[in-house]
């Protein structure tokens, strides 16, 4: 992999120039990496963050309107609390939520599928980047915006929303929970990290709904690969953000009628275009990006341990309590009405 002296820079613009034509987390980092899942395919290649990954949420649907008391109680036992849960009496099923579910709860929860002919309506997936001493979460934050690609995604703003503990989560896709739409990334740098306590690293939430997520066997929910399932929907690419708004404020004050005019124009692309956000360069501009997942690396195995927070209980309640989206699960898993 290699990197263009003026693009390595920008990772922290106040870096003496020396640091600039070889910041050390680009020289220091190396390590190997397992390819899929061949012990014997070993490829030596150089990360600019590395995520740790864990599940953060499930919920799961049931073609009935209550589970047995023993089980809803074992299940309770496991959980460490009462899970939050949607009954639809009307169509018959049950949408039960975990936060944070560990390895014995997920392996009851596989049991309880096959019992009552349950399957995964939705799956999220959090990956906190490894700490840095060469990188601030800050800057790991900003490498994520200007390299990361949700695939098949349609063009849209990225909507920033202030949540009720003071972080702000980057919503790729708008509403998603509201519209019942498949797959969503939501990117943090200022959220309290679930592993480290204390900790507010650069963070994304990967959500799938429904079809992603159509094909997971409950009993294999705690062997996944997370790096597998993530490849398949995000790229990473290699992009130097300053280089292109040098080469598009140009053409602009090109194609400007004078200086005024060109003025406004650029500063108008500054606040509305989030030309930090490379999704948006490639939603408005189609801008061929070459593409290197080996600028990060995601865990081949989950990390256990998470421990969850009250804070994000509302925000499940309001997806399984919410209009309209229950013809979404009842279709992705075949159950009309």
């Amino acid at each position: 992999m290699s990197f263009e002296p003026s693009q390595l820079g920008k990772l922290n613009p106040d870096a003496p120039d020396v640091q600039r034509r070889a910041p050390p987390y680009i020289r220091q980092s190396s390590m190997h990496e397992i390819v899929g899942r061949d012990a014997r395919a070993f490829k030596t290649t150089r990360h600019v963050i590395e995520f740790l990954c864990y599940i953060d949420t499930i919920i799961v649907f049931f073609p009935v309107v209550a589970l047995c008391k023993t089980d809803w109680r074992w299940l309770c036992e496991l959980y460490g609390a009462k899970p939050h849960f949607y009954r639809n009496r009307k169509k018959i099923y049950l949408l039960v939520a975990f936060q944070c579910p560990q390895r014995a709860l997920l392996r009851e929860i596989a049991n309880l599928c096959d019992k009552y002919c349950g399957c995964l309506y939705r799956l999220d997936i959090a990956c906190d980047v490894i700490r840095d001493p060469n990188m601030s979460p800050q800057e790991q934050f900003r490498f994520i915006k200007e390299h990361m690609l949700l695939m098949h995604r349609d063009a849209q703003r990225i909507l920033p929303v202030r949540n009720a503990d003071g972080s702000t989560g980057y919503y790729f896709v708008k509403h998603a929970h509201l519209n019942g739409a498949p797959r969503d990334i939501c990117a943090y740098w200022d959220l309290l990290s679930k592993l480290i306590e204390g900790f507010k690293p650069a963070h994304l939430d990967f959500r799938m709904r429904g079809a992603p997520i159509r094909h997971i066997d409950p009993h294999d929910l705690e062997f996944l690969d997370p790096s597998e399932i993530l490849l398949q929907h995000l790229r990473f690419v290699e992009f130097d953000r300053t280089r292109f708004e040098r080469r598009l404020f140009r053409k602009t004050i090109r194609e400007a009628n004078n200086k005024a005019e060109a003025v406004a124009l650029i500063s108008k692309m500054r606040r509305h275009d989030q030309l930090d956000w490379v999704q948006r360069v490639h939603d408005q501009h189609r801008v061929r990006l070459r593409t290197n997942n080996d600028l990060v690396r995601f865990p081949t195995a989950f990390t256990w341990g998470a421990k969850r927070r009250s804070v994000g209980r509302k925000e499940i309640m309001k997806e399984i309590r919410t209009l309209d989206v229950e013809n979404c699960i009842l279709d992705a898993h075949g159950h009309g009405a």
